[in-house]
């Protein structure tokens, strides 16, 4: 979708919510918000509704109301107050729906608020305190997801030389990577002064870290051994004196597992 399709699609939004009297609020998240970054061509549209009571179960159950709607070619449930609709040419929104008076606990880091006819701006900007304090509070040091690396991996390489490589290609490249890629976001000095996620590593790392990235995407097309020595080396190279967990002697046993192999 190009910007400005992108900008009325918000528009639209914007204007339905208004006019419709059981909507009190509309509030932008992610890139939507274009707060830290500008949405682009790939992007979709990512929003909270707040509403009066008893109004959620309607909007949840039917498209309808959405800019468009008679291109929407599925309405997903994702959760119970997530729904995500799919147009006829790609183009996504992913939103949940919330009543005023049982809006839980959100976890937000980019927000702008739309519409407001209540005090929600008030409620979201202590939403995105909570956020950012709880992401700071969950392992402070790095230690817990470097040991977590570590057993991933092994566990990853036992499982590959099994034969059940499903299993193993998920414990690598999956869990061991995001840990790995969580350490580099909170502990090595980016490159430049891109805004990153705090709540998912894999966004944007590439640009703050293009040599990291680029490593570990080559590696990523080798066989598993080869993507765990890399994870090691990019262990020793940038963490070594920044996670007080670090200990060559846990590397070895990696490196022991895939001598085996």
């Amino acid at each position: 979708m190009d910007a400005v399709e992108y900008q009325r699609f918000i528009e639209d939004m914007v204007a339905w919510a208004v006019s419709e009297p059981t909507v009190i609020g509309l509030i932008a998240v992610g890139s939507t918000a274009a707060v830290t970054r500008d949405p682009d061509e790939w992007s979709d549209h990512d929003v909270f509704i707040v509403t009066t009571a008893g109004a959620s179960a309607w909007l949840l159950e039917n498209p309808s109301w959405l800019p468009d709607a008679e291109r929407i070619v599925f309405w997903h449930n994702e959760t119970v107050d997530g729904r995500a609709a799919v147009y006829n040419d790609g183009h996504l929104i992913e939103l949940a729906v919330f009543e005023a008076a049982s809006m839980p606990l959100l976890s937000v880091n980019d927000y702008r608020v739309l519409v407001d006819k209540s005090d929600l701006s008030a409620r979201l900007a202590t939403f995105e305190r909570d956020t950012t304090l709880r992401a700071a509070e969950i392992d402070t040091t790095g230690s817990r997801r470097f040991r977590q690396i570590v057993v991933q991996l092994i566990v990853g390489l036992g499982r590959d030389a099994r034969g059940e490589s499903l299993s193993a290609h998920e414990r690598i490249r999956g869990q061991a990577l995001t840990h790995l890629l969580s350490l580099v976001r909170d502990f090595v000095p980016a490159e430049n002064d891109t805004a990153l996620d705090n709540l998912d590593p894999y966004r944007r790392i590439e640009l703050a870290h293009p040599e990291i990235c680029r490593r570990l995407n080559t590696a990523l097309t080798a066989p598993l051994p080869d993507l765990a020595e890399t994870m090691l080396q990019l262990l020793e190279e940038h963490l070594v004196d920044r996670v007080p967990a670090f200990s060559v002697e846990s590397l070895a046993a990696v490196r022991a597992v895939a001598a085996r192999l």
